[in-house]
């Protein structure tokens, strides 16, 4: 997840967009391809705690990518947030200038 850091750094929305796409793609496929081994091994009689601790593990995994996820998540929204702030002042300063114009003219 070190990636994630840099790719947050790097402070540009399509990437981390991008990147956050990434993410989920590869867990969801790890959780699928995980269900299908989990399969094997129960049919192949592994013993239970085996079974067990092996699924701690790529809990573990999964729980630091969908906490990357939410990481990134996390700053697509503020940055549209603050794009969605801007845009307000923006409008608020030219309607006060307009009404300022306006009162001038008078």
């Amino acid at each position: 997840m070190d990636r994630t850091h840099q790719t947050i750094e790097s402070n540009r929305q399509d990437p981390i967009e991008r990147h956050c796409t990434t993410i989920k793609l590869v867990t969801d496929s790890i959780y699928e391809i995980r269900v299908a081994i989990e399969e094997s091994k129960i049919q192949a009689e592994v013993d239970i705690t085996e079974i067990a601790n092996w699924n701690t593990e790529i809990d573990k995994k999964l729980e630091a990518a969908d906490l990357a996820v939410e990481r990134l998540r996390k700053w697509v929204d503020q940055h549209k947030r603050d794009k969605e702030n801007v845009a307000s002042e923006e409008q608020i300063q030219f309607e006060y200038q307009f009404d300022t114009n306006f009162l001038r003219q008078k």
